[in-house]
């Protein structure tokens, strides 16, 4: 075996157990773990690029954000994202501050004060609660608790690895977990470079090496 190894990954992203598994060991079994980002590498493989000592970063290489896949609901074949997940609560609870504020305000200002405080904002959550009472209804608590679960394994995993590698930035893992907004967000090379220690762009060897790989790289 020799002391040092180039993995070039591709992948949409999947199960972080599985990335952690690969990660740990090449971490375990090399001296030296390079990843190659040819093409994308997606959620998981954020995963196993934590792992790496060195990033090497194709013009149309990209990372991605530590999201998680999850299965939708009454759906065989699809997955929803943990980030858009979130998003969307996030935008539920502005939207329903919003609301409390739009009605609030002109029942104090218009009614002369023949309205109090107290009574208005009664009014007024009345009112959105009839609104969005039925959306936050639909909202399944365990599937939220699921999300919250899976967004935290991957970034106990990013930890570990991290231990290892010594190539995240300060903060940079929380960043890569939450300051994303969509599973396909682009981090390319100038974005990585923010995140991470030791990235550089392609050789020419490198380069020769995925065109005679192909479609596999």
């Amino acid at each position: 075996r020799k002391p040092n190894i180039i993995l070039i990954l591709i992948t949409d992203g999947g199960d972080p157990h599985a990335a952690y598994r690969i990660a740990a060991c090449l971490q375990k079994k090399y001296t030296r773990f390079i990843i190659t980002v040819p093409g994308y590498c997606k959620s998981a493989g954020g995963i196993v690029a934590i792992g790496a000592h060195e990033i090497v970063i194709f013009d149309n290489g990209e990372l991605g954000p530590l999201d998680v896949q999850l299965a939708k609901q009454d759906e065989l074949w699809q997955s929803a994202s943990g980030l858009n997940i979130n998003a969307a609560l996030d935008q539920l609870r502005e939207e329903t501050l919003k609301s409390i504020e739009h009605y609030l305000l002109p029942l104090t200002d218009r009614s002369g004060s023949r309205i109090s405080t107290k009574t208005a904002l009664q009014i007024s959550k009345d009112i959105v609660v009839g609104l969005y009472g039925r959306v936050y209804d639909q909202i399944d608590p365990s599937y939220l608790g699921e999300v919250n679960r899976a967004l935290k394994i991957a970034i106990k995993y990013g930890e570990i690895l991290q231990k290892k590698s010594q190539n995240l930035k300060q903060g940079a893992l929380a960043k890569l977990a939450t300051s994303y907004p969509d599973h396909g967000f682009v981090l390319d090379q100038e974005q990585i470079e923010e995140l991470f220690e030791h990235v550089r762009g392609v050789t020419q060897l490198e380069l020769e090496l995925a065109q005679a790989l192909g479609k596999a790289a």
